[in-house]
């Protein structure tokens, strides 16, 4: 049982027992296939995604536009796009107070994984449709 982890030990058996060995697909010590700046990204969407729950859920990307070690730390560029003015408004939130807390909660975990300080610099912008086109998801590094 997932819940109480009762027999867990044996399930795990059973299933390797069972899963003939292959060859490795990555390097030993290798964690994602992804590169730093998709991670980056992917922090940054969640940050967003965490502090906004259900009001944009879908019309939201995040495109990373500078990485660069600066000194002892890291200075980072990224957009936030939206479909709607509307959402904008929501993003950004009263003041500003919305991308401060998404910006403050990214930037830790972004210290951790860049191993070091974090300038973070984020845009809210409007490209209407862009979910819609195939061109635009490629040009901001989605897979489509």
């Amino acid at each position: 049982s997932a819940k109480t982890g009762e027999n867990l030990g044996e399930l795990e058996r059973c299933v390797l027992d069972a899963v003939p060995a292959g060859p490795k697909l990555y390097p030993e010590g290798t964690r994602t296939d992804r590169d730093r700046g998709f991670r980056v990204v992917e922090i940054i969407r969640e940050k967003l995604m965490l502090r906004l729950h259900q009001e944009v859920p879908y019309g939201i990307s995040v495109e990373l536009e500078h990485l660069a070690e600066e000194g002892r730390g890291w200075l980072l560029h990224a957009v936030v796009w939206v479909e709607r003015d509307a959402h904008k408004a929501i993003v950004v939130g009263k003041g500003g107070r919305v991308m401060k807390d998404v910006g403050a909660a990214a930037r830790v975990e972004l210290s951790d994984l860049l191993g070091g300080p974090v300038h973070l610099e984020l845009w809210v912008k409007v490209r209407k449709h862009w979910a819609d086109s195939e061109r635009t998801l490629r040009q901001m590094g989605l897979d489509v």
